[in-house]
């Protein structure tokens, strides 16, 4: 995961809730938007859930989108743990 560190309470931070719509994103906004990173996280956390796979792991799930997919279009690793941490809603 870089140089940022993840504290054993990682699974606690959550965006995604079950709703249906991404509570975070208005009506014809896009929900990947690094702007709005609550809408960001919520959409990919969405997908984490409906995923259909026994071996399923959030954390392994969150660090391969974090530090593979989301930055290649946000360079900064640690500003994207920062803004996941930050933004998100401790259980």
């Amino acid at each position: 995961m870089g140089d940022f560190i993840v504290s054993d309470d990682f699974p606690d931070y959550k965006y995604y809730n079950g709703e249906l719509e991404n509570p975070y994103c208005g009506r014809g906004e896009n929900p990947l938007d690094f702007s709005n990173p609550k809408a960001l996280f919520w959409h990919y956390e969405k997908h984490f859930d409906e995923w259909e796979n026994e071996q399923k792991d959030y954390n392994e799930f969150m660090s391969n989108l974090i530090n593979n997919k989301l930055s290649e279009y946000y360079r900064n690793e640690k500003e994207l743990w920062e803004m996941y941490h930050h933004h998100s809603i401790k259980k």
